[in-house]
């Protein structure tokens, strides 16, 4: 993972306040954390050997919620949990150089800690650091690839090349869209299903509806997507990734 010192080295920090404002930053960017306390930002130097003392931490944290660029969540018994308000993203990006790459909303899209592939978790860093730049378009175009290479992975695995025409185009030399992989994955249920009993004809029908309108192949972009369409398909894209993750891991382990 990039170190937040290696990140720090490349902002404009000129003060205590603005190192523990980016720290903030970074944990909600890079280490997709959606809350902060006083102690993460302290473990956080600590394991980067930045010294600053808890209490001027917790000073700063104090400096920075009366500007309004952090927001307490909640109050627990042993620390209070912040998050970056939208300005206190606007201002640490600016200051980290990276104001437009991060930072309009929080939250993760894709909310799940269960990939651990390094491919994998990039790909699901890259759709929750558009949902929170509000780029709803890419989000989703992120997302359908997210599930094409899933599915692929499966086809692959269980299949080999004896049938490389489920997940490829020998022809034009590239993989299928997400809409052929539906159909083609729709039609392998029954040699699948005993990895995963989840995998039945309405799951296809809920990856279809990320599938591109009115184009199987689904590699053009989806224009226009409101964010209460997006929204709305948070819940389902988090949960055909944990899905779709499991049972790649299980074929995976029965064909190794």
């Amino acid at each position: 993972m990039y170190s937040f010192s290696q990140f720090l080295d490349g902002t404009n920090a000129d003060s205590n306040r603005d190192i523990v404002g980016l720290a903030i930053y970074y944990l909600h960017s890079y280490c997709e954390e959606d809350t902060v306390a006083v102690q993460d930002i302290q473990d956080l130097f600590s394991i980067n050997e930045l010294p600053m003392s808890e209490t001027t931490v917790a000073a700063h944290f104090a400096e920075l919620h009366e500007e309004g660029l952090i927001t307490t969540v909640s109050q627990e018994s042993l620390h209070t949990l912040y998050f970056l308000s939208r300005a206190g993203f606007r201002t640490f990006g600016r200051i980290a150089g990276e104001w437009g790459q991060y930072g309009v909303r929080g939250g993760r899209f894709i909310d799940t800690d269960r990939v651990d592939n390094e491919d994998y978790e990039l790909l699901v860093t890259n759709i929750n650091r558009s949902y929170r730049n509000a780029i709803n378009d890419g989000t989703l175009v992120l997302t359908r690839k997210l599930f094409e290479n899933l599915i692929i992975d499966v086809l692959r695995t269980e299949f080999g090349g004896v049938r490389i025409n489920l997940y490829y185009n020998t022809s034009h030399r590239r993989f299928h869209g997400l809409g052929r992989l539906c159909s083609n994955f729709r039609g392998e249920i029954s040699n699948l299903n005993h990895y995963s009993r989840q995998l039945d004809n309405d799951l296809v029908n809920r990856i279809e509806e990320f599938r591109e309108q009115g184009n199987s192949q689904a590699h053009s972009v989806r224009i226009g997507v409101s964010d209460n369409d997006l929204e709305a398909m948070r819940d389902d894209a988090t949960d055909l990734t944990e899905i779709l993750w499991n049972l790649r891991e299980e074929v995976r382990l029965a064909n190794n």
